[in-house]
C-alpha cells in the first residue's frame, strides 16, 4: 500500500473506537482526511470483548493522588458522554458492597462509604455504577465513525513493526504503511508490535471470569461486589458474569481456583438467588494492561502516540483521553501532543 495516510488507529477496542468515534466529530476532519484502522481479533483478541465490563463510580476524590483525580474526571468524562449520547450498550444500575468480616475493617468500609442498604439480607453499602455489553457499545461507536468519515479503511491484519523515524508501520498482509500520525491502542500487546520499546512502566495482567446466558434472577440488574470480586447480572440480556481474578504475565489460560472458591463463598450470602452452578459457567480470560501505580500511558514517540495501561480502567479512561485529541482551532492531528 503506497498511499500516506493522515492518521492510522491501530487496535479495535474500548480506546479504539471511543477516540474514533469522538475524532469523528469534527466535520471539517472527516471530509479531508484518509483514515486507516488496523487490527486483528484473531491475533490480538481486545480485552473489551473478554471483561466484566462495569464502571465503578466508588468513593474517589480529587487532591488526594494523580490517580485519584484521573479516576474522577475520566468517570465525569464518560458520564457527560452517556448523558448527551444515550449511547447502545450501557446501563445505569447499582453496585452493592459487602461488609467485610473483621471489626478493624469494618471501620475502615464505613469510613470509606456514605451510603448503605440491605441486599437479600445483607447489610451493604451501595452506589452507582454503569453495566457495559461490550460489543453493543463497540457496534454503536463503529456505526457513529464509519458513516461519518470519507476516506476510511479497515484491515483486518496486525501490525509487526512501527517505525517513528520514517513514520511507518510494517504488517502483515499489507506491507508498509505510511502516515503523519499513528495511533496505537493495542495495550498488552504494544510492547509485541514496538520492537524498540519495552514497556517497563507497565505489565500484562490476565483476568478470568465466569459466564452463564439464559439466566433469570426475576430482579433488576445488579453488582454485587466482595473485595475484588463481582457477580454482575445484566438482567435484559439474562446474563450473569462473576470475575476478579488477575494473574501476572502474557497468560491465556483460565485461572479457576480462585474464582471457584470465591464465588461459592459469595454464593452463600445469596441463598434466595438460586444462583447457577459452576460446572454451567463458561470461563473466559482477557490480557489487560497495568500501568506502574495503575496509571494509564500516554507516550509520544515522533508522530506515534501510545495508549495503554487502561487496566481496571478501560471504560472510563478513554473518554477523558478522548477529549484531550478533540482537534480545536484548527490544530492538525499530526502536530498534538497530548500532556496530563
Amino acid at each position: 500500500m503506497n498511499d500516506t495516510y493522515d492518521l492510522v488507529v491501530v487496535g479495535d477496542g474500548i480506546a479504539a473506537r471511543c477516540l474514533l468515534w469522538h475524532i469523528a466529530s469534527d466535520e471539517e476532519y472527516c471530509k479531508s482526511k484518509k483514515i486507516l484502522h488496523i487490527a486483528s481479533d484473531d491475533f490480538y483478541p481486545a480485552c473489551t470483548k473478554r471483561t466484566t465490563s462495569v464502571v465503578s463510580y466508588g468513593s474517589h476524590q480529587k487532591g488526594i493522588s494523580e490517580l485519584g483525580d484521573l479516576l474522577v474526571d475520566s468517570l465525569e468524562a464518560f458520564d457527560q458522554f452517556i448523558s448527551i449520547n444515550s449511547p447502545d450498550g450501557i446501563t445505569l444500575s447499582s453496585q452493592f458492597y459487602l461488609f467485610p468480616k473483621s471489626e478493624e475493617k469494618i471501620e475502615q468500609f464505613k469510613s470509606r462509604y456514605n451510603d448503605f442498604s440491605i441486599f437479600e439480607g445483607n447489610q451493604c453499602a451501595v452506589g452507582p455504577c454503569a453495566i457495559i455489553n461490550s460489543k453493543e457499545l463497540n457496534e454503536w461507536f463503529k456505526k457513529g465513525f464509519s458513516e461519518k468519515f470519507k476516506h476510511y479503511t479497515k484491515l483486518e491484519d496486525i501490525v509487526v513493526n512501527l517505525d517513528k523515524l520514517s513514520s511507518s508501520l510494517n504488517t502483515r498482509e499489507n506491507g508498509t504503511i505510511l502516515f503523519r500520525k499513528a495511533i496505537v491502542c493495542t495495550g498488552a500487546y504494544t510492547s509485541l508490535l514496538h520492537q524498540d520499546r519495552i514497556l517497563a512502566d507497565g505489565k500484562a495482567v490476565s483476568g478470568s471470569y465466569f459466564e452463564w446466558r439464559d439466566i433469570e434472577l426475576n430482579r433488576d440488574s445488579f453488582v454485587l461486589s466482595q473485595g475484588h470480586f463481582n457477580i454482575i447480572y445484566r438482567a435484559h440480556e439474562k446474563l450473569m458474569l462473576f470475575g476478579g481474578t488477575s494473574f501476572d504475565g502474557m497468560v491465556f489460560d483460565h485461572y479457576k481456583k480462585e474464582l471457584r472458591d470465591n464465588y461459592l463463598a459469595m454464593s452463600s450470602y445469596l441463598p434466595g438467588l438460586d444462583l447457577p452452578d459452576i460446572q454451567q459457567a463458561k470461563v473466559l480470560t482477557g490480557i489487560r494492561h497495568k500501568g506502574k501505580k495503575r496509571m494509564p500511558q500516554f507516550i509520544n514517540e515522533g508522530n506515534i502516540l501510545f495508549f495503554n495501561g487502561l487496566y481496571k480502567n478501560g471504560f472510563s479512561f478513554p473518554f477523558f483521553f478522548a477529549k484531550k485529541l478533540l482537534l480545536q482551532n484548527g490544530e492538525d492531528l499530526a502536530n498534538l501532543k497530548v500532556h496530563f
